[in-house]
């Protein structure tokens, strides 16, 4: 299901216990390709180099399905297992 326009949703307190799970293997990215498929509501941000569009970098993509749990996918950090961004 695709939405036309974004969902915003505020919250008035920050979690202070979320799990984040690295996506830095194939068998990663296919374990979140799945719980992607089935989630009802997907929340992504991206990590950059710099604020200004035209000259930023993609560092990583944060996604998250559910309350508590987020995934990461280095894709440009300087040390550590990265993916490819094409992938």
């Amino acid at each position: 299901m695709f939405v036309n326009e974004p969902v915003i949703v505020q919250t008035t307190t920050q979690p202070s216990n979320i799990e984040v799970i690295i996506v830095d293997t194939q068998d990663k990215l296919d374990d979140l390709a799945k719980q992607l498929a089935k989630a009802s509501i997907i929340s992504f941000d991206t990590e950059t180099t710099s604020t200004e569009e035209m000259q930023a970098e993609i560092v990583g993509i944060s996604l998250a399905v559910k309350a508590g749990q987020a995934y990461y996918i280095p894709v440009g950090h300087t040390s550590g297992n990265n993916l490819p961004l094409k992938k």
